[in-house]
């Protein structure tokens, strides 16, 4: 089942993954509430016309993008360990529910496990593994 044209309506999750999916669905009760008619009569909106305003919303192009990306920019940063950990649990549940696509999510891995490759290039171990070519090390020559 798709959910690219729905907010998250799940329990909370972990803090930061919660944090991108809040963000997405700032965009989406936006709309929703910019489509209802004010009234004097009614100023409450029930949960099936909220539901409604929500799959109009949705059916919205533009919509679906500015919710995307409001989820993308509140990913987490990527130069911890732990930040690295946290990016990869919000593009896994945002291909999940379709807030991210599965084409840009693999290149969002991708950069995520390399920012964790260059994360573990920093422990101080590298020193000694500076050639790992596999190639011998030529002497330098001395100066004619």
């Amino acid at each position: 089942m798709s959910m690219y044209k729905t907010p998250c309506m799940h329990e909370p999750l972990s803090a930061v993954v919660q944090r991108c999916c809040d963000a997405r669905n700032r965009i989406f009760l936006d709309i929703a509430k910019s489509l209802r008619l004010p009234s004097p009569d009614n100023p409450a909106m029930d949960a099936n016309r909220l539901a409604d305003l929500l799959a109009k919303a949705g059916e919205d192009y533009d919509t679906r993008n500015a919710a995307s990306a409001a989820y993308r920019y509140a990913m987490p940063d990527i130069s911890t360990r732990q930040g690295i950990k946290d990016y990869i649990a919000c593009v896994l549940h945002g291909m999940t529910v379709d807030a991210i696509n599965h084409k840009d999510g693999a290149r969002l891995l991708a950069g995520a496990r390399i920012a964790l490759a260059a994360h573990r290039g920093r422990r101080g171990k590298g020193a000694e593994k500076a050639n790992t070519s596999g190639h011998p090390q030529i002497p330098s020559q001395p100066a004619a």
